[in-house]
C-alpha cells in the first residue's frame, strides 16, 4: 500500500494524523510538502520538499504548481 499526502505548510493535524495511521497500517508514506521540517515530513517515511520557497501573494500559486510537478 502507498500512502501519498500533499500539504503546502505540512502542519495540518488531520494529515499528519492520517499519514501517522497509514504508516502504523503498513503502508509506505510518502509526504509532499514546501516546509522541510513540518511535521507531517517527520511522520511519513519519504518526504519530498518541493523547494518552492514563500508566497509573496494571497493565491498558493507557485506552491501549488511546484507540489503537482512533484507528483
Amino acid at each position: 500500500m502507498l500512502w501519498i499526502t500533499v500539504s503546502q505548510s505540512g502542519g495540518s493535524p488531520d494529515l499528519v494524523e492520517s499519514t501517522k495511521r497509514a504508516r502504523a497500517a503498513g503502508a509506505l508514506t510518502i509526504a509532499v510538502t514546501n516546509t522541510q521540517g513540518s511535521s507531517l515530513a517527520s511522520v511519513a517515511d519519504v518526504h519530498v520538499d518541493v523547494l518552492a520557497g514563500p508566497e509573496r501573494a494571497v493565491a498558493a500559486t507557485k506552491r501549488y504548481t511546484s507540489e503537482l510537478l512533484a507528483l
